[in-house]
C-alpha cells in the first residue's frame, strides 16, 4: 500500500515539475498563439489584450529574447488572469505554489486554480484534485479529489489515472458520491464547486 502512495506522489510531483518546466521554458506558448514580434506582443499587452499579456508572461518566464525575469512574468500573468484568461490563471497558480516571481502562497495558488477550473480548464481541475488528495493548501478530502480528477479526466488521461488510483481508498458509495459531486459541478457550469 505504501509503495502505491509513493508511486502516486511521484507521478503527481513529476507531472507538476513538467508543468513548471513548460512554464519556465515557454514551451506552451507556441500552441495557442500566432507568431508575433516582441514589440507586437508588448503593444497588444499594453492595450490590455489578455492573450498577449499571457504570452508576454511566458516570454519573461522563459527568457526567450529578453532577460529571464519571473517577477515581470508574474506581473503579466496577473494582468491576464485578472481578465479571466484561464491558462494564465492556471500558470499563475503554479507561480504562487512555488514562489516563482511572487511570494509563495498556496491559498493564492488554489484561488487561481479554482478560477481556471471554473472555466473548465482540465489542468487546473487536475491540480485541484492533487491538492485535495494530498492536503496541499486544502484539507485532505478524497471525495473532492476524486470529483476534480473525474472532471479533468474527460480531457487529461493523467487525471483519469489519478482518479483510478484513488479509487482503492474509497468505498463504492464514496465513489458514487464523488461522481455525483462532479456531475453537480458540471451542471452548475463549474461555478461554486470548491
Amino acid at each position: 500500500m505504501q509503495s502505491e502512495v509513493t508511486t502516486n506522489n511521484y507521478r503527481l510531483i513529476k507531472s507538476e515539475w513538467l508543468a513548471f518546466l513548460f512554464l519556465a521554458t515557454g514551451l506552451l506558448c507556441t500552441k495557442a498563439f500566432k507568431v508575433y514580434s516582441y514589440n507586437d506582443i508588448q503593444s497588444k499587452a499594453d492595450q490590455g489584450d489578455p492573450a498577449a499579456q499571457y504570452k508576454l508572461g511566458l516570454i519573461y518566464a522563459s527568457g526567450k529574447g529578453v532577460a529571464k525575469d519571473h517577477g515581470e512574468a508574474a506581473k503579466w500573468f496577473i494582468k491576464s488572469a485578472e481578465q479571466g484568461f484561464a491558462t494564465a490563471q492556471f500558470h499563475l497558480g503554479f507561480m504562487y505554489d512555488g514562489g516563482i516571481g511572487v511570494a509563495k502562497d498556496r491559498t493564492d495558488a488554489i484561488k487561481w486554480w479554482i478560477k481556471a477550473a471554473e472555466q473548465n480548464n482540465a489542468n487546473a481541475q487536475r491540480q485541484l484534485g492533487s491538492c485535495y488528495q494530498f492536503g496541499r493548501g486544502a484539507e485532505q478530502d478524497y471525495l473532492e479529489a476524486y470529483a476534480w480528477y473525474n472532471l479533468a479526466a474527460e480531457k487529461l488521461s493523467t487525471a483519469a489515472d489519478n482518479r483510478d488510483e484513488l479509487e482503492i481508498k474509497l468505498s463504492s458509495q464514496q465513489i458514487a458520491d464523488a461522481q455525483k459531486l462532479a456531475r453537480d459541478c458540471q451542471a452548475r457550469q463549474f461555478k461554486g464547486c470548491e
